[in-house]
């Protein structure tokens, strides 16, 4: 059984993204699965964050960097590669993620709002 997602990601998907929970859910039983690099990576460093807890500047870092568009989109490319999503599947979730993301590459101003929103 996968555990409950950590708040950050939950956050994320559901406040930012605008996904259904359920939709959140399922992406983080995926990455919980998955054993591609990119998806150990980012569920090690989400787990990580919310065992040591958050402060603004690291979760700065995490939302900038490790939740990076680029990245989470090539991580959905690794779990349709195995098998933990359909094409159609991804694509949903990609276009969420396209929807935030500023012509630059990087989220939207907006997303400094996930980092002060979470921090406890």
């Amino acid at each position: 059984m996968v555990g409950r997602p950590p708040a950050l990601w939950s956050f994320m998907c559901v406040t930012w993204l605008g996904l259904a929970w359920m939709e959140s859910i399922r992406w983080w039983e995926a990455l919980s699965r998955a054993q591609s690099p990119r998806a150990v990576m980012l569920r090690s460093a989400l787990l990580c964050q919310d065992a040591l807890g958050e402060t603004p500047a690291t979760l700065d870092h995490l939302v900038h960097h490790t939740l990076h568009p680029h990245g989470l989109v090539a991580t959905l490319e690794d779990l349709i590669c195995e098998g933990w999503f359909s094409r159609a599947q991804a694509t949903l979730l990609e276009e969420a993620i396209l929807r935030q993301t500023a012509s630059t590459g990087s989220w939207k101003a907006d997303a400094r709002g996930i980092s002060k929103s979470t921090a406890r």
